[in-house]
């Protein structure tokens, strides 16, 4: 009994916690350029860096 009451706190815990750890970057890109993208970068949000390096 004990060690499932406990299995089920981890898993409840586990769940609660990613959902925590969501942001906001969600977007849909359309390329209209008739070029192949070569790279695309994602910030955090809030992350006005742009540079390669973080």
């Amino acid at each position: 009994m004990r060690t499932s009451l406990f299995t089920s706190i981890a898993a409840a815990a586990t769940l609660l916690s990613a959902v925590s750890f969501a942001d906001d970057r969600n977007f849909t890109l359309v390329n209209g350029t008739g070029y192949d993208i070569k790279f695309l970068g994602v910030n955090a949000p809030n992350d006005n860096n742009f540079n390669e390096t973080s």
